[in-house]
């Protein structure tokens, strides 16, 4: 099963390595296979579960956006502070969808880029979206 941004079914696209797997196009992939998964969103996930993130780590491969948009009943739960995502960037650490920072921002967050220990800026980094926290 995966999270979208609505229910059904969608074609995952197997990876050379199963760290590179995932829905839509994503420059680091080498696609090897393809096959039929289910797709839920988050909001209909945790609706189901009857239990709501506080924290959140998503980590999708450049699918970002869609699970997003699949969750905005959980990200505008107050209670969810902090979420740690993955995302494409320019040389200058800008996230390169501006769709995922305007989403986050829409919900309240504040989208903040978490810098390598070298500094060096690769063509995927990590971002923390928080609220609530200064």
């Amino acid at each position: 099963m995966g999270l979208s941004d609505e229910n059904g079914r969608q074609q995952l696209i197997r990876g050379s390595d199963s760290g590179e797997s995932g829905f839509g196009d994503w420059p680091h992939r080498q696609p090897v296979g393809r096959i039929e998964v289910e797709v839920i969103t988050l909001d209909e996930y945790c609706r189901q579960a009857g239990r709501y993130p506080t924290v959140m780590k998503i980590d999708v491969e450049g699918w970002e956006y869609p699970v997003f948009r699949g969750a905005t009943t959980v990200l505008k739960n107050p209670a969810l502070r902090l979420i740690v995502f993955e995302a494409l960037c320019d040389a200058k650490g800008v996230i390169t969808d501006s769709r995922l920072p305007a989403l986050l921002e829409g919900a309240g967050f504040r989208v903040v880029h978490l810098p390598r220990p070298s500094g060096n800026i690769k063509p995927t980094e990590n971002y923390v979206a928080l609220r609530g926290m200064d």
